[in-house]
């Protein structure tokens, strides 16, 4: 990574002498400013720059009226008060206001805006704004010749940004023009080093002369400097460096020596009043600088010599150590002394350090090339002096809160000791000043600018040093990076603070605090159910740092985290590969357990995706599932082995011991938890649930109250159950009524056993055990008793089912409302099917005159249950009216269900109309068999138009037609047409064409209907019956005419 340059650009401080007037942008000399005009106008901007937008405004009212050639720049400043104050679209607003969009009120506003774009971190929208204006703006318009200058000045450092020198040095020109004093050197010799470069790099010889003759002018001019010792001696050096570019080296180092007694002077000056260093004049002295670049023209003088072909080896030796006087060498002339008293005398001059490198160059090339032997004075301790000295500035200003000036401190000295224990911090402290910015910006862009500025110092400083050799250095850098990543976590940026914990984890392999960071960050993110992020770091741990202690820890916790995001391949492997290098016994069992339960696991997956596959697959994936849940049995049936070995082992430790026993169970008990849940193939069913029996018996002999004993004896039973052996399944929960009798497994033994035989059709055998159940007080709650009476009515026990009705009644809770409901709703139930329908009619009338029980979603039972016991004593009535009576109160019950299937989709309800209708046809067929033709005909045609209603409502329709119609909507409509086909033919030959009309449209709609065959009988005998009703109609009309 490279240190970027850094770039401050402060708007509300931008320098006056960038504001003054020319009449012509390439060569007139600056205007004479109003200066009553221009003391408002600063008095205007220092009211925006101070937050007083409003008091400006006031101010800016009177100007105008004075000088109305003022407008545009006040315009301007009324800009930039809304941007100052984020009123960013107002600003837009107002410029887009304006009805003239070439004018200098436009260009100036339009100015400021750039200025904010750029503050705001939005660098190329700003430079569109800027090529525009000096794209239509040649020379500068009077009235805002200000903004043009300033312009000028921004826009050089925009295209310095883009890498434009040429055009900036061209910008740059301009505004020199309108500057003084220390604001012109400042730009000045920013100018004269692009000019240097320039010349550097020119394409042509003619370009080079032109840039060379450029920055002459521009030294020259800094020569004259004295005032300003800083840029003088600048001017001193860069004049040398031309000389040396043109290829005169020795004229470059004589111009150094021509002024070397001013740059003494100017250095006592500096010294006197800056002894320390503290106040940063020391450090900027020109001297060093001079100095130094007189070393380096000797020195590559020397390298130019050295490689010549006609070499001249005194030469060389002259300009690196002097030149010979008297038989001597005069040392303090050449490259070496130079050098080296530069890196020796001026420890605070950032020069220092690479004098100090220079000087060692020289050393080593000496004795390499001539095998001299050098006296150097540059010790260790005073290389060391230097580094501090240089590090102390950039330090100081971090310790004083000028953190902008400490960033820029920093990238220096970064440049100069980019490797050394001291850098790390540096970085680390830029990293936290960009970071604090970061998180005090409110603009989003100036926040994401930073937010990646901050991104590529984190980044540089998670890798640079990540690999060096030297251990303090990498590891005071691991430990920077792991405190910005607790940084970033105290200021919630999470994200952010897992990506230097990951990095720290990944690039920083050698530092000691790395595994231990992996583990505890997987442990923090497992804690927290992220497991794929604690994969992640777990992973570490297994890849890279296989000989820490965290490793083996790791691969057990993969494989949980696997486990939880339902990766089983891989959660088998980690755990198999866990067991292969666990050394502790005891732990080792423990997961040889867990990793035999995963294959138990896996394999019941397998045979239970079997109802997922072609029959053709079937086969080989009970053969595969069986297998894993073989291999599973016969790894418990090894462990429980191995545990009892260890238990009877002396040298076990007792602490382990527990831990050993409770291994021992889980392993038995498991055999026979993992035959009771295979079930495929079908033909080893019976014989898995044998196994299960005997491997339940074994470990219940062994731990007869164990942890699993409860569960044990349930399955016991059920499975003695299945195999239809009663009297072992009663024994079993026997036992465990006996040994657990408070546990809900065993108050529901006897009930689940009953119910169960019942299922598998051993309906005497459940009775039996339902009536032991029914025969005790005190044991069993209403709750219990209700289900048993349920299951006693499916099969049939009616006498039974009462009485546990009735205890469930009598033990229900005063709150248990519904439970008693179910209860009365289950005696009305018996009375019913035992055919005492008289009984089941006043139970179901008291429980629907019940306030409570009314309002229960179970009434709606309570009157389905009306409807079918009402409609059957009417079926059975011989008087008409009570016959009526019946069938009325049937209807009426019907009716009170829609209020509670209000909620119900509508096909539902639709079932209610059909349920009418059919009523109405059982009480048409209790007519007929009764001798009631009259009566039994007026019911058909009643019932014919309830079904016929329902069509004309439900029917197909343009908007609705049959094929987006449910599957539940087409069944009630099949049925409602061949109820009313089958009425309609009921009714006779008067109703033929009917019949034939609604088949027809049952034909069309339910091809291949399951009432198709009838509906096609219907309609033949219709067909039939249509020409003989023809020919009577015929006839009469004729009797009628002939009696006419």
């Amino acid at each position: 990574m490279k240190f970027k340059a850094v770039f401050i650009f402060l708007l509300a401080a931008l320098p006056a002498f960038l504001f003054a007037e020319e009449a012509d942008a390439q060569a007139a000399e600056p205007v004479q400013e109003n200066v009553e005009l221009e003391n408002e106008l600063k008095y205007v901007e220092a009211l925006i720059d101070s937050g007083f937008p409003d008091f400006a405004t006031i101010v800016s009212e009177e100007v105008k009226k004075r000088w109305p050639e003022s407008e545009a720049r006040l315009f301007a400043f009324d800009v930039r008060g809304l941007l100052a104050c984020g009123q960013i679209k107002e600003a837009e607003a107002k410029i887009a206001a304006l009805p003239d969009r070439t004018g200098t009120k436009y260009w100036a506003a339009r100015l400021e805006m750039a200025n904010s774009l750029f503050q705001r971190g939005q660098k190329d929208e700003c430079m569109k704004i800027y090529e525009e204006f000096f794209d239509k703006h040649k020379k500068p318009p009077k009235d805002i010749a200000k903004f043009y200058n300033s312009a000028s000045w921004i826009y050089g450092q925009l295209l310095m940004r883009d890498n434009k020198p040429e055009k900036a040095v061209a910008r740059y020109e301009y505004a020199l023009k309108n500057l003084k004093g220390e604001e012109w050197c400042n730009l000045a010799c920013e100018t004269a080093d692009i000019y240097l470069k320039l010349i550097e790099n020119a394409e042509s010889k003619a370009k080079r002369d032109e840039f060379i003759k450029a920055a002459t002018r521009i030294v020259n001019k800094l020569l004259f400097q004295f005032e300003m010792p800083i840029y003088f001696g600048r001017g001193v050096s860069m004049k040398a460096h031309i000389e040396q570019i043109k290829g005169d080296s020795e004229k470059a180092a004589a111009t150094i020596e021509e002024y070397k007694p001013q740059l003494d002077d100017l250095h006592a000056q500096i010294l006197e009043n800056d002894p320390e260093g503290k106040l940063g004049l020391l450090r900027q002295s020109p001297l060093p600088q001079c100095l130094y670049l007189k070393a380096k023209v000797l020195w590559d003088e020397a390298k130019k010599e050295y490689a010549s072909p006609t070499r001249k080896d005194e030469r060389v030796k002259e300009l690196l150590f002097g030149k010979k006087v008297g038989g001597r060498r005069k040392v303090e002339t050449g490259a070496f002394a130079i050098a080296q008293g530069i890196f020796l005398n001026y420890e605070t001059s950032s020069w220092a350090p690479a004098a100090g490198d220079m000087a060692q160059e020289i050393r080593e090339f000496a004795e390499q090339k001539y095998n001299a032997k050098i006296k150097t004075r540059v010790t260790k301790e005073q290389r060391e002096k230097v580094r501090v000295a240089q590090f102390r500035e950039a330090n100081e200003k971090y310790v004083a809160g000028l953190y902008k000036e400490a960033v820029v401190a920093y990238y220096d000295v970064l440049s100069r000791y980019p490797e050394h224990i001291d850098s790390i911090a540096a970085v680390e402290k830029i990293a936290l000043i960009l970071l604090d910015e970061y998180m005090e910006a409110t603009d989003e862009a100036v926040k994401e600018e930073k937010r990646l500025d901050c991104d590529t110092v984190e980044g540089y400083l998670s890798e640079r040093f990540a690999g060096v050799s030297d251990n303090l250095i990498m590891t005071s850098a691991g430990d920077a990076l792991v405190r910005l990543a607790a940084k970033e976590a105290e200021y919630r940026n999470m994200d952010r603070s897992d990506a230097l914990y990951a990095a720290f984890c990944g690039n920083y392999t050698r530092h000691a605090a790395a595994p231990a960071t992996a583990s505890s960050k997987a442990s923090e993110l497992q804690k927290k159910e992220l497991y794929d992020k604690a994969i992640y770091y777990w992973s570490f741990l297994d890849k890279i740092y296989t000989n820490s202690v965290f490793h083996v820890m790791a691969l057990s916790q993969l494989s949980y985290c696997y486990g939880k995001l339902g990766d089983s391949t891989n959660e088998i492997n980690y755990i198999a590969r866990y067991v292969a290098v666990e050394k502790n016994q005891l732990r080792k069992l423990q997961a040889q357990l867990r990793l035999a339960q995963m294959y138990q696991k896996s394999g019941l997956d397998i045979l239970n995706s079997c109802t997922n596959h072609p029959p053709e697959e079937i086969e080989a994936l009970e053969r595969k599932g069986t297998a894993q849940n073989i291999r599973a049995i016969q790894n418990f049936v090894r462990l429980e082995k191995e545990a009892g070995e260890a238990l009877a082992n002396p040298a076990t430790p007792a602490s382990d011991k527990e831990k050993f026993v409770e291994a021992r169970e889980a392993a038995l008990f498991l055999i026979g938890e993992c035959f009771s849940r295979m079930k495929r193939p079908e033909k080893n069913l019976e014989m898995y649930r044998k196994k299960a029996a005997e491997s339940y018996e074994a470990y219940l002999g062994v731990y007869p109250q164990g942890r699993w004993a409860e569960h044990a004896y349930v399955k016991l039973g059920m499975i003695y159950t299945a195999l239809g052996d009663v009297v072992k399944s009663k024994d079993a929960l026997d036992k465990l009524t006996r040994l657990f009798p408070d546990s809900d497994s065993a108050k529901n033994a006897k009930p689940r056993l009953a119910k169960s035989l019942i299922e598998i059709g051993m309906k005497k055998e459940g009775a039996q055990i339902y009536a032991e159940m029914i025969g005790t007080d005190g044991k069993y709650t209403a709750a219990q008793y209700l289900n048993a009476g349920e299951a006693l009515v499916e099969s049939g026990n009616w006498d039974l089912a009462n009485r546990a009705y009735e205890k469930a009644i009598r033990l229900a809770p005063s709150n248990s409302v519904m439970t008693v409901a179910r209860a009365r709703l289950g005696i009305a139930k018996t009375s019913w099917k035992q055919g005492s329908l008289d009984e089941a009619r006043e139970a179901l009338d008291l429980f629907l005159a019940d306030q409570k029980m009314s309002k229960l979603p179970i009434a709606a039972d309570a009157y389905f249950m009306l409807v079918d016991v009402a409609r059957q004593q009417g079926r059975g009535e011989s008087d008409a009216k009570m016959r009526d009576k019946y069938f009325g109160a049937a209807a009426l019950a019907l009716r009170k269900v829609r209020a509670y299937w209000a909620k119900k989709p509508k096909w539902e309800q639709d079932k209610l109309t059909l349920t009418s209708g059919d009523l109405i046809i059982e009480r048409m067929e209790a007519e007929e068999k009764k001798g009631f033709k009259e009566e039994a005909k007026r019911s058909c045609e009643k019932a014919a138009s309830v079904f016929q209603v329902f069509i004309q409502s439900n029917g197909p329709t343009e908007s609705m037609p049959i094929s987006q119609m449910s599957k539940e909507e087409l069944a009630n409509l099949e049925i409602a047409y061949a109820r009313v086909i089958s009425l309609f033919a009921k009714l006779g030959s008067e109703q033929s064409s009917r019949v034939i009309s609604f088949g027809n449209e049952y034909i069309k709609y339910f091809p291949e209907g399951k009432y198709l065959s009838d509906v096609n009988n219907y309609m033949n005998r219709a067909k039939a019956d249509i020409p003989a009703s023809s020919s009577t109609e015929e006839k009469t009309s004729e009797e009628g005419e002939g009696q006419e």
